[in-house]
């Protein structure tokens, strides 16, 4: 919020509303509790121009925009005119927690899944895959266990010669937006299950005279000790609540270089809809903002820094535009707002439409 409308932020003369997640549930992603949140602070706003800033993501979904979230924020920013809101494209790029692959009729794949030897936290997954094909899909655990998973088939896993739930799964169609999901939770509480996991798909059933189907596997981030696939891919590696087609997604570069380089951990696009997402980069790396709790300052770095950034500069837009007596839609605001960028022709993966330049619209 410093780095917003702080005293010395971008946008120092906006109002502030902030809103606390009382209940520290880490599944905001598909959270109620975050609509709740966008909701109270448009409300509060009234007619007054407003732009939320949401530096959170996770990394489970369908990174297509049928998240229910993704559609409550597009919904909400469509809703009155001069509404905002700015999503952090995460750091996921070098995290190897993103596998994809286009997969004939009948090829047999398996996709390594490497959990740390000593990790008794949970771990999760997700693979998502078009609803008109068909997938066999087995989990090999690391003491080679095999556990077949059809299609409508939920699955529980037990450590061997024990009742031990060591994992969860599940292989269904997503209600959202009628893709096929397959869901795994490793549960390794009282006996460390690290190593190699193997998921193992065929593709049985290819639908619309396609001659491949392509799923694409998230892992869910932690903060400590991640597990990773192998082979993995590094696209479509943004959070899962910034694939809306309304949202404006940010990723970070490092602007005290002067070529502005990014950022190396900043995730990059498309969506699994190819969607142009993150729409536009910031200033990122090392940024010094004011550290909660404290009447210090606090350096740190990533697209939860660069986000705020844009959400300042488009409360100076929003700005600008009150006095003009203007009312900005929100193809208006990413209008104004790719007008102030520079460094690309067009869209790109990682960097989107360019880096916006904060002193020429401030």
């Amino acid at each position: 919020m410093d780095i917003a409308g702080g005293r010395d932020g971008v946008a120092p003369k906006a109002d502030l509303i902030f809103v606390d997640f009382s209940n520290g549930s880490p599944s905001f992603g598909g959270s109620v509790e975050l609509c709740e949140a966008v909701d109270y602070i448009f409300k509060k706003a009234g007619s007054k121009p407003c732009v939320i800033n949401i530096s959170l993501g996770t990394n489970l979904g369908p990174h297509d925009g049928t998240n229910p979230v993704e559609q409550f924020l597009d919904s909400a920013v469509q809703d009155k005119p001069n509404r905002a809101i700015v999503l952090a494209a995460g750091n996921s790029f070098q995290d190897k927690t993103h596998a994809t692959k286009n997969l004939q009729r009948n090829e047999l794949f398996d996709l390594n899944w490497n959990i740390l030897p000593n990790d008794l936290s949970e771990n999760a997954l997700e693979i998502w895959y078009p609803g008109q094909d068909t997938f066999e899909f087995t989990l090999i655990d690391p003491d080679g266990n095999r556990t077949e998973l059809p299609f409508g088939v939920n699955g529980t896993i037990n450590q061997a010669g024990t009742t031990s739930v060591i994992a969860l799964a599940s292989h269904e169609r997503d209600q959202d937006n009628g893709d096929n999901r397959i869901t795994i939770f490793q549960y390794p509480y009282y006996t460390p299950q690290g190593g190699n996991w193997i998921l193992r798909f065929k593709a049985v059933s290819i639908d619309d005279g396609r001659t491949s189907s392509q799923f694409h596997a998230w892992i869910e981030r932690k903060d400590i000790g991640s597990s990773i696939f192998s082979p993995h891919d590094t696209s479509v590696t943004i959070g899962s609540i910034q694939s809306g087609e309304h949202t404006i997604v940010v990723g970070a570069h490092n602007a005290k270089s002067q070529t502005r380089p990014m950022c190396p951990f900043s995730s990059a696009g498309p969506t699994r809809d190819n969607k142009h997402k993150p729409d536009v980069t910031a200033h990122g790396m090392n940024v010094f903002a004011a550290r909660s709790t404290t009447t210090n300052v606090t350096s740190m770095s990533g697209t939860s820094m660069a986000a705020p950034v844009v959400t300042g500069l488009i409360a100076r837009i929003l700005e600008e535009a009150v006095e003009q007596h203007e009312d900005l839609d929100i193809a208006a605001i990413k209008r104004k707002l790719y007008s102030f960028c520079r460094g690309n022709a067009g869209w790109d993966s990682r960097k989107g439409f360019g880096a916006v330049t904060v002193g020429r619209i401030v």
